[in-house]
Protein backbone atom coordinates (compact mmCIF):
# COMPACT_ATOMS: atom_id res chain seq x y z
CA UNK A 1 0.00 0.00 0.00
CA UNK A 2 1.93 2.75 -1.15
CA UNK A 3 0.47 5.36 1.90
CA UNK A 4 2.13 2.75 4.26
CA UNK A 5 5.22 2.11 2.38
CA UNK A 6 8.66 4.53 2.24
CA UNK A 7 11.59 5.00 4.37
CA UNK A 8 11.39 5.62 7.90
CA UNK A 9 14.49 6.72 10.53
CA UNK A 10 14.56 5.78 14.20
CA UNK A 11 15.12 8.86 15.73
CA UNK A 12 18.02 9.17 19.08
CA UNK A 13 15.56 8.71 21.21
CA UNK A 14 14.44 5.63 19.79
CA UNK A 15 11.37 6.60 18.45
CA UNK A 16 9.78 5.32 14.74
CA UNK A 17 7.10 7.99 13.21
CA UNK A 18 4.57 5.88 10.82
CA UNK A 19 1.62 6.70 9.15
CA UNK A 20 -1.80 5.87 11.42
CA UNK A 21 0.30 4.34 14.34
CA UNK A 22 2.36 7.89 14.75
CA UNK A 23 5.04 7.61 17.29
CA UNK A 24 6.22 4.20 18.24
CA UNK A 25 8.55 3.46 20.95
CA UNK A 26 11.43 0.63 19.11
CA UNK A 27 15.11 1.07 20.81
CA UNK A 28 15.88 -2.99 22.10
CA UNK A 29 13.63 -4.81 19.45
CA UNK A 30 15.16 -7.11 16.90
CA UNK A 31 14.15 -6.51 13.27
CA UNK A 32 11.34 -9.58 13.96
CA UNK A 33 10.38 -7.93 16.86
CA UNK A 34 9.70 -4.90 15.33
CA UNK A 35 7.61 -6.96 12.72
CA UNK A 36 5.51 -8.76 14.97
CA UNK A 37 4.47 -5.40 16.65
CA UNK A 38 3.95 -3.50 13.35
CA UNK A 39 1.72 -6.35 12.13
CA UNK A 40 0.12 -6.57 15.48
CA UNK A 41 -0.51 -2.88 15.42
CA UNK A 42 -1.62 -2.42 12.10
CA UNK A 43 -3.90 -5.42 11.96
CA UNK A 44 -6.19 -2.87 13.40
CA UNK A 45 -5.95 -0.25 9.96
CA UNK A 46 -5.36 -3.39 7.62
CA UNK A 47 -6.95 -6.32 7.02
CA UNK A 48 -4.35 -9.41 6.65
CA UNK A 49 -1.39 -6.48 7.04
CA UNK A 50 1.82 -8.29 5.01
CA UNK A 51 5.11 -5.84 5.74
CA UNK A 52 8.66 -6.52 5.11
CA UNK A 53 11.54 -4.50 6.79
CA UNK A 54 14.77 -3.73 5.33
CA UNK A 55 17.66 -1.85 7.04
CA UNK A 56 18.77 0.94 4.64
CA UNK A 57 21.43 2.53 6.89
CA UNK A 58 22.59 1.40 10.32
CA UNK A 59 23.40 4.08 13.14
CA UNK A 60 26.85 5.17 14.70
CA UNK A 61 27.82 2.71 17.31
CA UNK A 62 29.41 4.79 20.43
CA UNK A 63 31.15 2.14 22.90
CA UNK A 64 32.94 2.80 26.04
CA UNK A 65 36.50 0.85 25.98
CA UNK A 66 38.34 0.90 29.59
CA UNK A 67 41.15 -0.78 31.45
CA UNK A 68 44.59 -1.82 29.27
CA UNK A 69 44.47 0.47 26.48
CA UNK A 70 46.64 3.67 25.51
CA UNK A 71 43.64 6.09 25.14
CA UNK A 72 40.46 4.36 27.20
CA UNK A 73 37.29 6.05 26.44
CA UNK A 74 34.15 6.49 24.36
CA UNK A 75 34.30 6.25 20.93
CA UNK A 76 32.12 6.20 17.50
CA UNK A 77 31.95 4.18 14.87
CA UNK A 78 30.04 3.99 11.45
CA UNK A 79 27.32 1.65 12.09
CA UNK A 80 28.30 -0.45 9.51
CA UNK A 81 30.18 -0.28 5.74
CA UNK A 82 28.75 -1.26 2.50
CA UNK A 83 30.34 -3.91 0.07
CA UNK A 84 28.47 -3.54 -2.94
CA UNK A 85 28.23 -6.37 -5.55
CA UNK A 86 29.75 -5.30 -8.78
CA UNK A 87 30.77 -6.61 -11.77
CA UNK A 88 29.93 -6.76 -16.02
CA UNK A 89 26.71 -6.95 -17.08
CA UNK A 90 26.94 -10.16 -19.05
CA UNK A 91 23.48 -9.71 -21.20
CA UNK A 92 25.05 -6.02 -22.12
CA UNK A 93 27.27 -6.72 -25.40
CA UNK A 94 29.19 -2.90 -24.18
CA UNK A 95 30.48 -4.60 -21.16
CA UNK A 96 28.97 -1.93 -19.06
CA UNK A 97 29.21 -2.55 -15.04
CA UNK A 98 26.33 -2.99 -13.11
CA UNK A 99 25.88 -2.93 -8.82
CA UNK A 100 23.47 -4.90 -7.36
CA UNK A 101 21.88 -4.49 -3.65
CA UNK A 102 23.90 -5.79 -0.99
CA UNK A 103 22.79 -8.38 1.16
CA UNK A 104 23.54 -8.47 4.61
CA UNK A 105 26.25 -10.33 3.87
CA UNK A 106 28.17 -7.58 2.27
CA UNK A 107 28.32 -5.68 5.22
CA UNK A 108 31.22 -5.25 6.95
CA UNK A 109 30.46 -4.50 11.25
CA UNK A 110 32.77 -3.17 13.75
CA UNK A 111 34.76 -5.29 15.93
CA UNK A 112 36.29 -5.58 19.18
CA UNK A 113 39.91 -5.56 17.24
CA UNK A 114 38.73 -2.30 15.33
CA UNK A 115 37.70 -0.73 18.94
CA UNK A 116 41.14 -1.79 20.45
CA UNK A 117 42.67 -0.14 17.43
CA UNK A 118 40.73 2.70 18.15
CA UNK A 119 42.08 3.62 21.59
CA UNK A 120 45.76 3.73 20.36
CA UNK A 121 46.22 -0.51 21.37
CA UNK A 122 47.02 -2.03 24.18
CA UNK A 123 49.56 -1.32 27.08
CA UNK A 124 52.28 -3.44 28.11
CA UNK A 125 49.81 -4.34 31.26
CA UNK A 126 47.41 -5.74 29.31
CA UNK A 127 45.73 -9.39 29.57
CA UNK A 128 44.29 -10.18 26.94
CA UNK A 129 43.18 -13.51 27.84
CA UNK A 130 40.45 -11.36 29.41
CA UNK A 131 38.70 -9.01 27.59
CA UNK A 132 35.01 -8.11 29.24
CA UNK A 133 32.46 -7.10 27.09
CA UNK A 134 29.52 -5.96 28.81
CA UNK A 135 26.05 -5.51 26.55
CA UNK A 136 22.36 -4.33 26.49
CA UNK A 137 20.12 -7.26 26.02
CA UNK A 138 17.42 -7.66 23.57
CA UNK A 139 14.11 -7.45 24.83
CA UNK A 140 13.47 -10.71 23.54
CA UNK A 141 16.08 -12.49 25.33
CA UNK A 142 14.83 -11.12 28.25
CA UNK A 143 16.68 -7.46 28.61
CA UNK A 144 18.68 -6.31 31.02
CA UNK A 145 22.56 -6.43 30.54
CA UNK A 146 24.63 -9.16 29.92
CA UNK A 147 28.84 -9.85 29.39
CA UNK A 148 31.16 -12.16 28.00
CA UNK A 149 34.79 -12.50 28.83
CA UNK A 150 36.74 -13.30 25.46
CA UNK A 151 40.21 -14.50 25.37
CA UNK A 152 42.12 -12.24 22.94
CA UNK A 153 45.04 -13.66 23.29
CA UNK A 154 43.85 -16.79 21.02
CA UNK A 155 42.51 -14.38 18.23
CA UNK A 156 46.16 -13.35 17.99
CA UNK A 157 48.22 -16.87 18.40
CA UNK A 158 45.97 -18.96 16.98
CA UNK A 159 43.54 -16.77 14.31
CA UNK A 160 40.06 -17.46 16.37
CA UNK A 161 38.17 -15.20 14.89
CA UNK A 162 35.38 -16.45 17.20
CA UNK A 163 36.53 -14.09 19.99
CA UNK A 164 36.80 -11.29 17.87
CA UNK A 165 32.77 -9.95 18.54
CA UNK A 166 30.81 -7.69 17.17
CA UNK A 167 30.05 -4.48 18.57
CA UNK A 168 27.03 -2.74 19.33
CA UNK A 169 25.76 0.58 20.53
CA UNK A 170 26.63 1.17 24.16
CA UNK A 171 28.62 -1.97 24.94
CA UNK A 172 31.19 -1.37 27.61
CA UNK A 173 34.85 -3.27 26.99
CA UNK A 174 37.25 -3.80 29.50
CA UNK A 175 40.62 -4.88 29.33
CA UNK A 176 41.89 -6.53 32.56
CA UNK A 177 45.36 -5.84 33.81
CA UNK A 178 47.92 -8.57 33.96
CA UNK A 179 51.12 -9.11 36.74
CA UNK A 180 53.02 -10.11 33.50
CA UNK A 181 54.56 -7.58 31.18
CA UNK A 182 53.72 -8.32 27.78
CA UNK A 183 56.66 -8.97 25.61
Amino acid sequence: IPEYSGEYTIGPDGIIYLPEIKSLKVEGLTVDELREKLLSLYGDYIFEPNLEILISEYRIIRVFITGEVSNPGLYSFSGSTIQPTVGINADNSTGEFFSTRPNISLYKFPTVYDAISMASGITQNADLSSVNVKRINSISQGGGKIETNLNFLAVITEGDLSQNIRIFDGDIIEIKRSNTILK
